[in-house]
């Protein structure tokens, strides 16, 4: 992620799309991201594209809009026809929106080829998917390897994680780093009872390290 160019993009007014790992974090992880240029949570506003044409046809208000920089808009890819021709046109005008009100647009979704082949020329946000390289993987496919290896090691079958314990498990990777998630999921899976890993066994596992962490400090002094 090139946060300069990022950041250039937010302050010349660019139409900006951030591509998240999943959907289910794409609000978490774009506000993260745009939280590490100095965006403060209160200062974004996130809409469902219906919500977006909506606001656009009945008209913003400064009141509405009052000490924001960012208008996040997600789930746009489920629009239908219609719907979709309509938000592009009021998407169009991300610039007049950024000179009449301050504010930003970006886009919030995963990379969704249907979404993007829509756009035409005339209509080409700027791209900033939150994991690249040579060989991209997101936070899903990192939590699963994880996941997957730790069962291995322990020769657990845990076949499935619940929303609420992969919500847990990104935000973890997201503030902590990868050596944090695999330490937290081998505790988790290594006391699992069951085939798939909910939030309060990573919670028990997380105060567990904790605890750990505390009897070895006290050791070593």
């Amino acid at each position: 992620m090139n946060l300069s160019k990022l950041r250039k993009e937010i302050c010349i007014g660019r139409l900006i799309w951030v591509q998240p790992p999943s959907i289910g974090s794409a609000v978490f992880f774009t506000k993260k991201l745009l939280n590490s240029l100095g965006i403060q949570d209160q200062e974004m506003i996130y809409l469902h594209a219906c919500q977006f044409i909506a606001y656009f046809r009945y008209g913003f208000t400064l009141e509405f809009l009052i000490s924001k920089r960012v208008l996040l808009i997600g789930d746009f890819e489920s629009l239908d026809a219609k719907s979709r021709k309509e938000f592009l046109v009021h998407l169009s005008r991300y610039k007049t929106f950024k000179h009449r009100y301050g504010v930003n647009l970006v886009l919030v979704s995963p990379v969704i080829s249907a979404a993007q082949d829509c756009w035409g020329k005339e209509l080409k946000p700027q791209l900033f998917p939150l994991f690249e390289g040579d060989h991209p993987i997101g936070v899903n496919e990192k939590i699963h390897e994880q996941i997957e290896a730790a069962a291995l090691k322990y020769n657990k079958m845990i076949w499935s994680l619940t929303i609420e314990a992969a919500t847990y498990l990104e935000k973890v990777y997201l503030s902590q780093g990868e050596k944090k998630l695999k330490r937290l999921v081998y505790r988790a899976v290594k006391n699992s009872k069951s085939k798939e890993l909910c939030e309060k066994e990573l919670k028990s596992a997380r105060q567990s390290l904790m605890v750990s962490e505390m009897v070895l400090m006290t050791d070593r002094s």
